[in-house]
């Protein structure tokens, strides 16, 4: 395990742009599947379980599996389906499920504690389970969000999905749900912790969220 949470070299986290001008650190997954080889002596599989490709909210979900000897992880993957700006047409499914693939991978690997230093708790300490590719604030020194729940956990895989399925059945697209979660919970839905997830859930189902 301590080779597994040994901390990354700087050159070794990656930036990028994300939404609401926060900018996002990760690994890349060579880095973590290097990360893994190294720890546990290749001794290790990944496995897709169950793959959904929704159209109407242009986004590809897998449910992978990480085993380690007698360790087995699962995580949710996503992607965003890319298409032609013209046609509309889907450009390339596989390599829309290989995205997701990977993000489930390194989800999966955080659970094992690869990559738990950027991800921080209030108390300064690495947060439980959360994914790699967690939004912060440019500034490293910025506080907390005073409505984050990073104790209480993340939000499971079937509070995702539940809440995807509820959300495509209200009408609701992703852009708007994750407007709608950014508003009332700081943060997008594959962020939301169990009790926020509990909340938009609970809305969901009594109708009081609507597609805009």
């Amino acid at each position: 395990m301590s080779a597994l949470q040994a901390l990354f070299a700087p050159a070794d986290i990656k930036q990028r742009e994300g939404s609401f001008g926060k900018t996002l650190d990760y690994l890349e997954t060579s880095t973590v599947v290097q990360r893994l080889n190294e720890a546990l002596d290749g001794d290790w599989s990944f496995h897709i379980v169950e793959h959904v490709v929704r159209e109407d909210l242009s986004e590809v979900i897998v449910v992978g599996k990480l085993v380690a000897g007698e360790i087995v992880k699962m995580q949710i993957g996503s992607a965003t389906l890319k298409r032609h700006r013209q046609s509309g047409e889907l450009m390339c499914l596989g390599d829309d499920l290989k995205a997701a693939a990977s993000d489930a991978l390194k989800k999966c690997a955080t659970l094992l504690g690869v990559g738990l230093q950027l991800y921080r708790s209030d108390e300064g300490q690495p947060a439980p389970s959360p994914p790699i590719g967690h939004p912060r604030t440019n500034s490293s020194a910025d506080p907390p969000s005073p409505r984050s729940s990073s104790s209480s956990g993340r939000l499971s895989p079937k509070q995702h999905q539940l809440i995807l399925k509820l959300a495509a059945e209200a009408g609701i697209n992703k852009n708007e749900l994750n407007r709608h979660c950014q508003q009332q919970y700081g943060r997008v839905v594959d962020f939301l912790a169990k009790a926020e997830a509990s909340r938009l859930i609970e809305g969901l189902f009594a109708g009081a969220i609507q597609a805009a």
